[in-house]
């Protein structure tokens, strides 16, 4: 239930105030105190236009007395999409892929990791979106590396690509593979692996679930991929989205239960490929947030469980 509260004081830098009420909170009273950036103290100056009380804060702030941490309640706030929240992450997740299958058509055998990556920033840029992550590893790097930032070496047989656009605070991180000629075994083996990984923690992502059953799971679920029981602690799985890359990670002590209209990014890995879209979870299941049809779609089956996810894209 709705009170009032009075008018809500925001402060900032005075170079991002007019820019900050113009273009981001034309909609909201807010009483406006800007400082100078050359001051020393900016928390005390804060302090002193604040209601009296605790401060609440989402980080640990020195000068304040009685702070309270309130990033469990901001989090709440964060992950739980209001309809035309969820209307936005359709739109844009697609976009953003769509910009991804763009990318890795334009590609060929001979460019640099670099000319790939330059043509994913040039066209989200174009289309509003900033870059969030861009993680790019060809050829050996790909095996070698589980992160691999981008550098300038020359792909020639292929590459996966972790491309990650952000537009009006939510991010879509992605992750796709592509192979000039068919694919080695190794390679399409850990793909299919990879995915059904991913189609299995999907499987398991239902309003109502503890991240932490899931988490106690994930031996199960790579056993089941017929993989090392233990694989899964060689990369981060993933968890919910928000307005945060990450709201929360399947991790040790993970406590969160999983409602309708959160974000699920999953992004299990192994050499030379990785998992990773955006779903929505409606009471009916799973929405496919960051799919663009024109990429390649393998049909994973497992446990009567059957999910369309990527598959290497052959040029």
């Amino acid at each position: 239930q709705r009170r009032s509260i009075g008018t809500a004081r925001l402060s900032t830098v005075f170079i991002h105030g007019g820019r900050v009420k113009d273009e981001e909170f034309f909609n909201y009273p807010f009483e406006y105190h800007n400082y100078e950036w050359y001051k020393t103290g900016i928390a005390r100056e804060v302090l002193k236009i604040a209601a009296k009380g605790k401060i609440g804060a989402d980080a640990f702030f020195a000068d304040f007395n009685e702070q309270e941490n309130i990033n469990g309640y901001l989090c709440q706030y964060r992950s739980v999409l209001k309809p035309f929240e969820a209307e936005r992450c359709r739109a844009y997740g697609t976009e953003v892929a769509s910009i991804v299958t763009d990318a890795a058509m334009n590609s060929k055998p001979g460019m640099r990791e670099n000319e790939i990556a330059a043509f994913f920033a040039s066209e989200c840029i174009k289309k509003g979106f900033t870059i969030f992550v861009q993680l790019l590893g060809g050829d050996e790097r790909s095996i070698k590396y589980r992160h691999q930032v981008v550098t300038g070496n020359i792909i020639n047989k292929h590459y996966s690509f972790c491309a990650v656009g952000r537009k009006e605070g939510f991010t879509y991180p992605i992750n796709r593979v592509v192979s000039f000629g068919e694919p080695k075994k190794t390679l399409a083996d850990n793909n299919k692996k990879i995915e059904t990984v991913y189609a299995l923690l999907n499987s398991h992502a239902k309003i109502g679930t503890n991240l932490s059953e899931i988490y106690e799971k994930l031996p199960e679920i790579y056993e089941a991929a017929d993989l090392e029981s233990d694989e899964w602690k060689n990369h981060t799985i993933g968890g919910t989205v928000g307005y945060l890359a990450r709201e929360h990670q399947l991790a040790d002590g993970v406590d969160y239960v999983l409602e309708e209209n959160n974000l699920i990014g999953w992004n299990p890995s192994l050499p030379g490929t990785m998992a990773e879209d955006v779903y929505l979870l409606k009471k009916d299941g799973l929405e496919y947030i960051t799919n663009d049809k024109r990429w390649p779609q393998q049909l994973i089956e497992i446990g009567g469980i059957k999910s369309l996810r990527p598959e290497i894209m052959v040029l």
